[in-house]
Formats: structure tokens, sequence, C-alpha cells
């Protein structure tokens, strides 16, 4: 079963990062693309049953919040990973999302309550700051992203700290250590000597994020969360770590694991789940066999909340 990740720009101009895995979860490819034909030549000849893709699909209120945004960033906003309100008044919503558009093309179900299969895949969306909040257990998110007021060398630091994080996390499944593509990505990002280098990569990462999430979905659905309805849009995310239990081979128990600062490039030790909303709370493999999906995955404690949204993309 292949799984696909895209970090699908709003619009054409910009880039868009998509990556794919093996039928073991494996990274299999990654790239950074502009257009629908681009993605479409990407996946050509491949089949994954799960795409996860951090951008709108299901976008029908005219103004104001979606039902899911507003849900997420209550549970996020204290670690600065709130989302910014998306509707129909945004051009680059009209006529529909882009993210709707490609699943009509590829013929992906959008609705997340279908497991998705290589006969019937299901295009699910997600949002790479507030999993990587709840997967990585951060106290605030990784800032490596081109914002205003963001130098080379933090980024470069932040950069770092993701990919240690990815490795530390997501490896036992994507083998990104093994990855040549994974390689270059971190030479760019060591030798980087302006933040345009970094621009280039950074959307390639967030979709190798996004498929990590996608074969989460896949093979373990329970240690997610599901905010809002398939009818009014939905994003699917791992869960705040401001509650959060701990996966044993007997069962879940509660955990109280310390924070990770994420200026800090020191990287968590304890494997931790979190029972989510809208999803069953009793595994639907083993605990053994759902442990080992999450490999080494964490959900430490926050700090003081603050207030905070991440800019969109």
């Amino acid at each position: 079963m292949q799984v696909a990740g895209i970090d699908l720009a709003w619009g054409t101009k910009a880039r868009t990062g998509i990556a794919l895995t093996d039928s073991d979860g494996r990274l299999e490819k990654s790239a950074s693309v502009l257009t629908d034909n681009d993605i479409a030549s990407f996946l050509h000849g491949c089949h994954p049953a799960v795409i996860a893709v951090d951008a709108p699909i299901i976008v029908r209120n005219p103004t104001g919040m979606r039902d899911c945004e507003r849900l997420l960033s209550a549970d996020f906003r204290r670690f600065h990973a709130g989302t910014h309100p998306t509707n129909m008044s945004r051009p680059s919503m009209q006529p529909e999302p882009r993210a709707m558009r490609l699943a009509r093309a590829h013929g992906w179900r959008v609705d997340p309550s279908h497991r998705g299969s290589q006969q019937s895949p299901v295009a699910i969306e997600v949002f790479p700051h507030s999993s990587m909040v709840g997967l990585f257990g951060l106290t605030k998110i990784l800032e490596y992203k081109a914002k205003s007021g963001r130098t080379l060398e933090s980024r470069r630091h932040q950069f770092g700290v993701l990919m240690d994080l990815m490795e530390a996390h997501c490896d036992g499944t994507l083998h990104l250590s093994q990855n040549e593509r994974w390689r270059e990505i971190r030479h760019v990002v060591l030798t980087a000597k302006q933040q345009a280098a970094l621009n280039l990569i950074e959307d390639e990462v967030d979709a190798i994020f996004c498929a990590y999430i996608a074969w989460t979905f896949a093979v373990a659905p329970e240690l997610l969360s599901t905010y809002g309805t398939p009818g009014e849009g939905a994003i699917v995310t791992f869960p705040s770590p401001a509650t959060r239990t701990s996966l044993t081979t007997s069962g879940w128990r509660d955990s109280n694991p310390r924070p990770l600062d994420p200026q800090s490039s020191a990287l968590p030790s304890c494997a931790t789940a979190r029972s989510p909303v809208n999803r069953p709370t009793e595994p639907t493999q083993s605990p053994e066999a759902s442990a080992r999906q999450v490999a080494r995955a964490c959900r430490l404690d926050p700090q003081q909340p603050d207030s905070g949204q991440s800019e969109p993309d």
C-alpha cells in the first residue's frame, strides 16, 4: 500500500511539495513542483491509498473560519499552531479549492471516515504545524518557514531540529536516513548561504511529513484526531500534547513526560500516543503493532498557554 503527501500551494505560482512511499511505507521519492500536470506526472503509474494534503479540500463557508479550523485552533493556538481562516471569499478558493480539483481529477474520495485503498483512495486534509506539535511534543511550532524576521541561521537551526525529529520519529517507517534525496536535502540545509536555498526544499520537507501522516492514517488511524465534518471540511492531525496518553504493550495509560523546547536540538526518547476524538479509543490492531508504527513518537507537556497562530504558507 502506497501513500502520498502533498504540501499544496493554493495557486500555481508558488511551489508544491510532493512525496510518495512504497508499499512498505519507505519514502520512495519526493520533489518540488508547480502545476497540476506536474503532480499528475509525479504520481503517474502509482496508486496511493491515502493522500495527505496540506491545503483546504472542502470549503463551503462564504466568510469567516470553517468549524474544523476553529476547533483545531482552540486546542493548538497555545502552541502557535492555530490556523488562519479559509472561506470562499478568497480568490484562491474560486471556483473551488485546488485540492478539491485535484481530488476530482484523480478520483480521490474526500471523506476522512473512509480508510482508503488502492481501488478507492482518499485525500485527507492535514496541517503539519499541529501534527508536528502533537507528534514531537513541542511547546511551540518550529520556525523553519520563511517569515518576516527569521534569519538564515535561525531557519537552518530550526530545519536541523525538524529533520532530526523526523528521523527520530519517522525513520522506522519512512527510512529517511537511508534515502538519497533526504541526504541531499540535509546537505542543502547544512550548506545554505541564502534563504532562497531553504525555500526550495521547505515544501518538499513538509510533503514528506504529510506522507508520514498519511501512513499513520492508513495503518493506525486511532493515533490521529479529526476536527470538523466531512460535509463542511475536516482536518486530520496528531493530537495536542495538552491531553495525551501513552500506548504500551498492555494498552492505553496516562503519561506525563517532560516538555521539549523547540529552540533546543535535544531529541525526546519516550514513545507515546493519544486516544483521539472522532476515532475509536481501542486500537484497531494489537498494541504491539501500533507501538511499532509510532516508534519513538512523543507527547510532551506544553508550557504556560499563550495565544498565537501560525501564518498560512
